[in-house]
């Protein structure tokens, strides 16, 4: 029985893995090209995370976790509140990086999603997508 548990859980950890990757090559390459035109990390990043979220929900909700529909509204509004307060600490982050340290903008956005990335598989792990 444990080593049932344990392999659900690696399997889990490599779908939210490749989730993950998928959604932060998303986020990071709409952020550089709205970043280019726009030169606003605000606007860039705002943008870059509508997107990625939106591909982020919808993959962890049907392959990562794959949950049923019956909790869809809950785990949308969850995920939403949360996002929100990443899209806060993100778009710092990456003021942060590039106004104080020198960064070009795609190396901030890289490091700043990717601090908050173990974060936030703990968070969507056990309060988002928890059944």
């Amino acid at each position: 029985m444990k080593w049932h548990f344990f392999r659900f859980q690696n399997l889990i950890l490599f779908r939210y893995l490749i989730t993950g990757f998928i959604t932060k090559a998303s986020d990071v390459s709409v952020f550089i090209i709205f970043h280019h035109v726009t030169s606003s990390v605000l606007t860039a990043n705002g943008l870059a995370a509508l997107i990625s979220l939106t591909i982020n929900f919808t993959l962890h909700h049907q392959y990562t976790f794959k949950l049923g529909s019956n909790l869809l509204a809950r785990q949308g509004i969850r995920y939403g509140v949360l996002n929100l307060l990443y899209f806060v600490i993100d778009t710092a982050l990456i003021t942060t990086f590039i106004e104080l340290i020198n960064w070009s903008p795609g190396i901030s956005k890289i490091v700043a999603t990717f601090q908050l990335s173990i974060l936030g598989y703990i968070l969507n792990k056990n309060y988002i997508f928890k059944n």
